[in-house]
């Protein structure tokens, strides 16, 4: 070998060329050899000051301490430790962090005369890999508070539905409607409500709503449509002058900007002395209608092309239409979650496969009946939930309430 390249020449050059740090130790962790990119990590001005020292002389104790525990590890064992990272900490408080491998260290004669390592400096990479890690569990905090307030707010929306329904029992006889309704959000929380009220000891109402979009806005207005309902039913039994005056409260309250929030609405009432239904729409799907015997259909709307969805416009007028309804008649409102759920070809379940249905299981019972056009929607799509929030409210009219005698 040329004179030049001997082999401890190459091993020294290599030694102070490269910026990794390189470290030799006795038997008891004292360094007996190190390059110059260690010396200056240490800030030492020549290699030759850090021999004979140890760690706990450059070193806080909290990184000190550790390594000399896993160079007396690799003394014990003769077990090398490949690519650790270390926290090192400094007396002034300061932290860096490097990626070690630390071997044992043997003489020519295959005797172990102490260890020896390479580090390398990786404070940047370490640093923004604990800033990201905090990062991720700060916002897994957050998103775990969001979660918990989703869920709040889908239990109070929840609250919003029929807890029970109105009941017109009169000595003895049976109640002479039957109701029943059905709710599922499309995500954790919805953009659709139905509410079934009694309004008097002879009527009752049903209000279906469905807020445009979903999520959060959707079920805040929700939130909002309940409450101007509540304040507006009690006094306002006629179902078109009803979506008149909501959607004359609805208009300041929706209408704050250009991208405003609309809501589609129907309303029905129906009068059990003289079985009149009485019904209105903004803009939202006309009721469904089944009268035994017959085949279902869909209740006419008078002028339904003007009469649109809350609140568009603040001075709509909207239109009441009635039909009359006998025993074992059955009425349905829904939102359009259910007959816009499509299968794999991308057609649409639709309102004619709802009212077929309808009609095949217009004798059950309308709780199981709700269930039974949920079902039949989901085999449709080939799918166990829809992506839009589904919400259905209706009725079976059961008999006529005589009018009360007058008293002698």
């Amino acid at each position: 070998m040329d004179d030049r390249h001997s082999t401890k020449d190459l091993l020294l050059n290599l030694l102070n060329q490269t910026s990794d740090n390189i470290y030799f130790k006795d038997l008891e962790s004292r360094f007996i050899l190190v390059n110059e990119a260690f010396s200056r990590w240490v800030g030492c001005k020549s290699p030759e000051e850090l021999v004979g020292k140890s760690d706990v002389d450059f070193f806080n104790k909290q990184h000190a301490e550790p390594a000399l525990r896993d160079e007396l590890h690799i003394i014990e064992t003769q077990e090398s430790l490949l690519s650790i990272e270390e926290k090192e900490v400094w007396p002034d408080g300061r932290v860096t962090w490097v990626s070690s491998s630390k071997m044992p260290l043997f003489d020519n004669d295959g005797d172990l005369i102490g260890t020896f390592g390479v580090s390398r400096d990786i404070t940047a990479h370490k640093e923004a890999e604990l800033k990201l890690a905090k990062y991720a569990e700060k916002l897994e905090h957050l998103n775990n508070q969001i979660r918990e307030d989703l869920a709040m707010a889908d239990q109070y929306q929840r609250a919003f539905l029929p807890k029970a329904y109105p009941r017109f029992a009169m000595e003895g006889q049976s109640q002479y409607v039957e109701c029943g309704h059905y709710y599922k959000a499309g995500g954790q929380i919805g953009g659709d409500f139905c509410a079934i009220r009694k309004l008097s000891d002879h009527e009752i109402s049903i209000f279906i709503c469905d807020v445009m979009g979903h999520g959060v806005r959707s079920a805040l207005v929700t939130g909002i449509v309940r409450a101007v309902s509540e304040e507006v039913l009690p006094v306002e039994h006629d179902p078109g002058r009803f979506l008149s005056r909501m959607n004359l409260q609805l208009f300041p309250l929706l209408r704050q900007n250009e991208d405003f929030v609309f809501v589609t609405a129907c309303c029905l009432v129906l009068d059990l002395q003289t079985g009149i239904l009485k019904y209105s729409s903004a803009g939202h799907p006309a009721p469904l209608f089944f009268k035994l015997g017959g085949s279902s259909q869909m209740l006419p709307l008078q002028d339904v092309e003007k009469q649109p969805a809350l609140p568009f416009f603040n001075d709509t007028e909207y239109v009441t239409s009635e039909v009359i309804l006998d025993p074992n008649d059955v009425v349905i409102v829904y939102t359009d979650g259910l007959t816009e759920a499509t299968n794999s070809q991308g057609d649409e379940y639709g309102t004619e496969r709802l009212g077929e249905c309808l009609a095949t299981r217009s004798n059950e019972s309308m709780s199981t009946l709700l269930d039974a056009l949920v079902q039949d929607a989901c085999a449709f799509g080939e799918y166990s939930r829809f992506d839009d929030d589904v919400c259905m409210a209706g009725l079976r009219f059961h008999r006529t309430i005589a009018p009360a005698e007058p008293h002698a």
